[in-house]
């Protein structure tokens, strides 16, 4: 049995075999085997340029805001219950014509989208925002998912885990924030 106690010692092995067709290493001229680096690798080594890679995909993978500078992507205010107002976010460019307009419309469509836990980066100051995926502008919808920001604040864990939805009767979009 061979024992090998790095990568570096296994690939000299097995790029020695499969240019004599030999299988085993050490039988090689050492001009044989330059291109291989004859330094094995330490776990820590490998381990922290594992780490410094995944951490240089995770920085760049999150940007500072969430699509200010996107421009697939559309933040509206929209009131409901009168004085009460949310933000949603959306990225459908039809879904952005419809909700630009919706401003200012004598019969405004009832916005109606699932309810997620946080802000989103957009709906401040609701600890809530509509789920950007699955928005729509409806004619009507069933009661139980109707009501206003605060009541959706109030009894989050209740809208979120057993109504699931959010579409306020009384919502209409009134302005495109960015």
């Amino acid at each position: 049995m061979i024992f090998y106690p790095d990568f570096w010692s296994l690939h000299r092995d097995l790029a020695g075999s499969e240019r004599r067709g030999t299988g085993r290493a050490g039988s090689e001229t050492p001009d044989q085997n330059r291109s291989i680096p004859d330094m094995p690798m330490s776990w820590t080594r490998f381990m922290g340029s594992t780490l410094l890679f995944a951490a240089s995909l995770f920085m760049v993978s999150c940007s500072s805001d969430s699509g200010a500078d996107n421009p697939d992507e559309a933040v509206f205010r929209v009131e409901a219950c009168g004085d009460e107002s949310f933000r949603i976010l959306l990225r459908d460019p039809d879904l952005i014509a419809q909700a630009e307009a919706q401003i200012g419309a004598e019969n405004p469509k009832i916005v109606n989208g699932a309810l997620v836990a946080g802000d989103g980066g957009f709906n401040e100051p609701w600890s809530w925002h509509m789920d950007p995926t699955s928005i729509e502008f409806v004619d009507m919808t069933i009661e139980v998912c109707d009501g206003c920001p605060h009541m959706v604040e109030e009894d989050l864990d209740q809208w979120i885990n057993v109504v699931g939805r959010y579409c306020s009767w009384s919502s209409k979009v009134v302005e495109r924030i960015r």
